[in-house]
């Protein structure tokens, strides 16, 4: 279909956080088998987030893409 890449969403702090970083394995997968770049856009997002811009909330969120980014 011509794509460059893939791009998956995750909203850390979401309800459905596992689903998404399940989702986000899955693709990650797929995307290595076929030698296809991923970009993991993460967000911090979820009814518990009071401030999506908080410094270290962006950072954990971040840190949780790095660490995912280093097992696949």
């Amino acid at each position: 279909m011509g794509a460059d890449a893939v791009s998956v969403h995750i909203n850390i702090g979401s309800d459905t956080e596992a689903k998404q970083l399940k989702k986000l394995g899955d693709v990650a997968e797929f995307c290595d088998f076929w030698g296809m770049p991923l970009i993991a856009m993460m967000y911090p997002r979820g009814k518990d987030i009071k401030n999506s811009n908080d410094a270290e909330l962006v950072a954990h969120v971040a840190r949780v893409g790095a660490e995912l980014a280093q097992i696949s």
